[in-house]
């Protein structure tokens, strides 16, 4: 598994170009949604991470298809994230 920050906009967007991104579900979120994502390799879990008051990025935990103990692992994570999200 891989943890990365991506900025949102253009940095995002040249990320989700170069992985061939299919976004599969979503959370609303306060300034970024959260969602997770199928890309060339694995799953992509991004989060919405708060840098401040007035900005967030994305966190991104990454798991390549082949590893499925971790895959298995950040969707159980995800699943969670939803419940908790949706409790809210």
């Amino acid at each position: 598994m891989t943890t990365f920050r991506i900025k949102p906009g253009e940095s995002f967007d040249t990320w989700a170009k170069q992985n061939d991104v299919e976004y599969l579900d979503f959370v609303y979120g306060c300034l970024l949604d959260s969602f997770v994502c199928a890309c060339k390799r694995g799953y992509a879990f991004c989060y919405e991470h708060a840098c401040n008051e007035w900005s967030s990025d994305y966190l991104v935990k990454f798991a390549p298809y082949k590893d499925e103990k971790a895959c298995s692992a950040l969707w159980d994570e995800w699943e969670n994230y939803v419940v908790s999200a949706n409790a809210a």
